[in-house]
């Protein structure tokens, strides 16, 4: 599933790296197709990756609103007018997910 979300968000080898917080791109291509050998902390990060990916598509009818949202600047405050990927980079998936469940959109 991570993968698929990855490839909606056009996220990139190092983007999928840095969400996922693994330390390079050989570690995310070492258990690509071995999915019992993904690190207890990188299971808790994709099950939030699907979790705010399932969100938006809940929250927004067109698939490329919902897709492109991750890379849009965003000013609600959690943000602070930078886009969700930052935040998923510096391991706040958590929040932004929390984030989103909290909407009246």
């Amino acid at each position: 599933m991570f993968f698929h979300v990855a490839e909606a968000w056009d996220l990139n080898i190092e983007q999928q790296t840095r969400v996922l917080g693994l330390s390079s791109p050989d570690a995310l291509a070492a258990w690509r197709g071995h999915a019992e050998d993904v690190p207890p902390a990188v299971v808790e990060r994709i099950w939030f990756l699907t979790g705010i990916y399932s969100e938006l598509h809940a929250l927004f009818v067109e698939p490329i609103r919902a897709d492109s949202w991750i890379h849009r600047p965003n000013t609600a405050a959690l943000f602070g007018g930078a886009p969700a990927v930052d935040l998923l980079y510096d391991d706040k998936a958590a929040d932004v997910y929390t984030y989103l469940r909290g909407q009246p959109w």
